[in-house]
């Protein structure tokens, strides 16, 4: 009897250590679309890895929204020079670059923790399970895409010079 208790809260714990959370739309998801978070199967077993494949892609998305929120201020003021910016147009400027400034130094401290945290778990994982992790960073670069797809203007000058 201990033993089947012991069974179904270890499938209990399991499951929402590594349920999916893909019902709730996140500001990013809403901004550019669902990504869906997937963990790999080889990886639904180890709660410490499925917590930072969540926690990672927190931190994309969270980086997402703050970089699509400075160019949704610069974006109008792209091409101009200094001198033809108004007061008031140079203090909204400075201010979405201090904003960024702050808030990507916040969250590269959060990447470096998981990045770190991240070298841990693969201390435990088989080659196969290291590959699987990998592929929170295809969702990272859906995201980046989907903020490039977003701001095609923004961007057209660098991609044409590439």
């Amino acid at each position: 009897m201990k033993l089947k208790v012991l069974a179904l809260l270890s499938v209990l714990f399991l499951a929402v250590s590594c349920g999916s959370d893909d019902t709730k739309d996140t500001a990013a998801d809403k901004k550019f679309g669902k990504l869906k978070v997937e963990i790999p199967a080889s990886l639904k077993d180890k709660p410490e890895v499925c917590k930072y494949i969540k926690e990672m892609n927190v931190i994309v998305d969270d980086f997402a929204v703050l970089f699509d929120e400075v160019i949704e201020v610069g974006a109008p003021h792209k091409g101009k020079k200094e001198e033809d910016l108004s007061f008031s147009e140079k203090i909204t400027l400075a201010k979405a670059g201090a904003k960024f400034a702050f808030g990507s130094t916040e969250i590269m401290a959060r990447w470096g923790a998981c990045e770190s945290k991240r070298l841990e778990l693969e201390k435990d994982l088989t080659t196969e399970q290291k590959k699987d992790l990998d592929k929170v960073y295809d969702r990272m670069d859906k995201r980046m895409n989907q903020i490039t797809d977003r701001h095609k203007e923004f961007f057209k000058e660098t991609e044409e010079k590439n």
